[in-house]
């Protein structure tokens, strides 16, 4: 698999996730890196930011989602 936009793996950071992917996500980011693009998203989440995503990681948020995220 190549790298490009339609492979992208995006970290949830909005809502003071447990992990991160330097804490707790580091060898899965690690592995994944080789073929997707990783980002880290800690912006509140929406359809435009979440375009092109094939892969949503969330675990643990902190905080609630709004009912525009959801």
């Amino acid at each position: 698999m190549e790298k490009d936009q339609s492979s992208t793996a995006a970290f949830n950071a909005s809502k003071k996730e447990l992990f991160t992917t330097n804490n707790g996500y580091k060898s899965m980011q690690k592995r994944l890196r080789t073929q997707w693009k990783i980002q880290s998203m800690k912006e509140e989440l929406s359809l435009e930011r979440l375009k092109g995503v094939k892969l949503w990681v969330t675990v643990g948020p902190k905080e609630k989602f709004t009912a525009s995220e959801v």
